[in-house]
């Protein structure tokens, strides 16, 4: 198997998705997938000729991934690949002008810190990356139907850490980088500074935004390692700070926002915090490792999220309801 197990998965029509960084038959990664009604065999549907360090999007019944080598620039290219007929597919080559090297480094032997992951709404694809015409990170989007990928302007000023931190409203989508909560323009290429925050450089809280009873909801962490939640209304573009959430304690990472049954749902690195609908908080579960990276909600009740311990990374299933954690076996197939 793969030593290094991206952490960003996706949940797709009963089955779930991942990809390693190396191994398989050329050692440079694989995609794999495993069907949640007969674990634990993980099986590998496509096998990577370029360095992968990118997790998995669907749209419209194809995932989309991003590779940070090949392509007519040599700086990596977006693919698709059919679930059914597991056809992989070379779409648009990433260049200096759209930004490129869309991951970030590894924190341990065995899983990537980031493992960025795109997102796909209304025919887009919309990625940040580390690297672009700066020298610095940039914001892309690509159309699907034209197979083009525009950057977006302005470019970021200082290294961009790429992740998957954006957020759909309509025809409005949001992400938040570096300080400041952004609108990503879908027929603009334009992106829009809407509020800013202190708080270190790269400050950002993988999967952070999200959208909540018409408001933008975002995590932020301090250069004091506390977490403040904020509701962004993006009518009036008017910031709450989120009170109750006080109740949340310190911790160095934040790791994803996630709804169910009315209630928002914090990961923090060692914890999980349910908010209710009036944002008071209700209760506070221990992980039973340290998560590093955000996980995939499967729409039935069920949070999956890969937990490290030492340099062992294990894929564990969260009960959002009885807010419990239960080991998902896997068995890995080069």
């Amino acid at each position: 198997m793969g030593t290094i197990q991206q952490a960003c998965m996706l949940v797709y029509n009963g089955f779930i998705y991942g990809t390693s960084q190396d191994g398989g038959a050329n050692g440079k990664g694989y995609i794999w997938r495993m069907d949640l009604s007969n674990p634990p065999d993980s099986v590998v549907i496509h096998t990577f000729v370029n360095t992968n360090r990118v997790g998995l999007v669907e749209y419209n019944g194809l995932i989309y991934g991003c590779v940070d080598e090949g392509g007519a620039n040599n700086l990596g290219f977006i693919y698709s690949i059919n679930p059914t007929t597991l056809a992989f597919t070379q779409l648009a080559s990433l260049s200096t002008s759209t930004g490129y090297r869309m991951n970030q480094f590894p924190l341990s032997p065995t899983i990537n810190s980031v493992s960025t992951r795109m997102h796909a709404v209304n025919g887009f694809i919309f990625a940040c990356t580390r690297l672009g015409n700066t020298g610095n990170g940039d914001l892309f989007r690509y159309q699907i139907s034209t197979d083009t990928i525009t950057p977006l302007t302005p470019p970021f000023g200082v290294a961009h850490s790429g992740l998957q931190n954006f957020s759909t409203l309509g025809t409005r989508t949001f992400e938040y980088t570096i300080g400041s909560l952004l609108e990503v323009g879908q027929v603009s290429t334009t992106v829009t500074t809407l509020t800013t925050d202190a708080g270190p450089n790269q400050n950002e809280v993988p999967s952070n935004t999200i959208i909540y009873n018409n408001s933008v909801i975002y995590g932020v962490r301090t250069s004091t390692n506390t977490f403040t939640l904020y509701d962004f209304d993006p009518v009036s573009l008017i910031k709450s700070t989120i009170t109750a959430a006080s109740g949340i304690g310190a911790d160095f990472f934040y790791r994803g926002l996630t709804i169910f049954n009315s209630n928002l749902y914090v990961f923090s690195s060692t914890k999980v915090y349910v908010l209710n609908a009036s944002y008071v908080l209700q209760s506070t579960t221990i992980m039973p490792s340290t998560a590093i990276c955000p996980g995939e909600q499967d729409g039935l009740g069920n949070y999956y999220i890969r937990l490290v311990s030492g340099i062992t990374s294990d894929l564990y299933r969260f009960d959002l309801t009885l807010l419990t954690f239960t080991l998902v076996p896997q068995n890995f197939i080069p």
